[in-house]
């Protein structure tokens, strides 16, 4: 089972829709039922949407029950960094094997994280990703993914 993180978003919904497309089961973490309604995903087959929210714990341990793999994407939010370090730890206690973080457009493209807090904290989510010793994928939404060992970084 494949979770995908911000599912109503716009990046979100364009890949919960092609997975359906493409009949590859995958459960959509959403914040509101209401607005996963308004978009059609709960109409979407091989689609399952749960309810809640990445910054509750409990609520992504839920989602994350029988995941393998999973997709990480949220909001630029002040707590951006936190809650997706914190995901990715929920995902290493819960046994997923494969996690992909979707980066910022800034990342990796030359954006100095010094003066962009946004690029500063994408690029300490990856590293956190990195250090968790998954194996995943790092992918920028300019430019193209790169892989990660899996193998903890010492």
């Amino acid at each position: 089972m494949i979770l995908v993180t911000g599912a109503t978003g716009l990046s979100g919904q364009m890949i919960v829709r092609e997975l359906a497309h493409n009949h590859v089961p995958a459960r959509a973490l959403v914040r509101s039922f209401r607005k996963a309604s308004a978009s059609g995903l709960d109409k979407l087959p091989d689609i399952e949407a749960i309810e809640g929210d990445m910054r509750v714990g409990d609520d992504v341990k839920a989602a994350l029950d029988g995941v393998s793999r999973a997709l990480l994407i949220s909001s630029a939010t002040q707590d951006m960094r936190e809650t997706q370090c914190n995901f990715i730890d929920l995902c290493q206690q819960a046994g997923v094997q494969h996690v992909i973080k979707f980066s910022g457009a800034e990342s990796g493209i030359g954006f100095d994280p010094d003066r962009f807090r946004f690029t500063r904290m994408h690029e300490e989510i990856e590293d956190h990703l990195e250090a968790a010793g998954r194996p995943g994928r790092i992918c920028g939404l300019r430019n193209s993914c790169r892989s990660i060992s899996g193998r903890p970084r010492r």
